[in-house]
């Protein structure tokens, strides 16, 4: 049985994948700040856009500029914008971790103590973070007492 590979492996993958690494974020961030600067131009109503009940002041910014279905439209590009920033950044997160990884490994001894004070760290950040929102929609009224 003949197998292939399905990805492409580049020829200098110690410098071409930094450099790409390095091009997406900085692609990102220009696009950010062009993004950022045409928002605050069309920002006419700050006050407005805060105490929208949508809760996403961006949406209220649109819709006072455009009609629904460019407001839907736009709201589908900076979702789509915010999943693949996300993607991106995780990705290279990774691909950061694992090129040192070699390094941290040869250099300290995890016991499984050190994994166990992990675990617990990771579930009372996330009961904090769980709780801190709950009482956020609380206190603004959204979920009933």
């Amino acid at each position: 049985m003949h197998r292939t590979l399905l990805t492409a492996i580049p020829q200098d993958a110690s410098r071409v994948v930094p450099r790409a690494m390095l091009e997406s974020h900085l692609l990102g961030g220009g696009l950010g700040a062009v993004f950022l600067a045409s928002f605050l131009l069309t920002v006419t109503d700050v006050q407005g856009a805060l105490e929208d009940d949508s809760g996403y002041p961006f949406l209220f910014v649109f819709q006072q500029r455009f009609g629904p279905a460019a407001v839907k439209c736009l709201a589908t590009i900076v979702v789509g914008l915010l999943f693949a920033g996300t993607v991106s950044y995780s990705l290279s997160s990774s691909r950061q971790v694992w090129a040192v990884s070699p390094y941290l490994q040869a250099g300290c001894i995890t016991t499984p103590a050190d994994e166990s004070s992990l675990l617990a760290t990771t579930v009372f950040l996330s009961h904090r973070g769980l709780l801190r929102s709950i009482r956020k929609q609380t206190s603004l009224g959204t979920l009933p007492s």
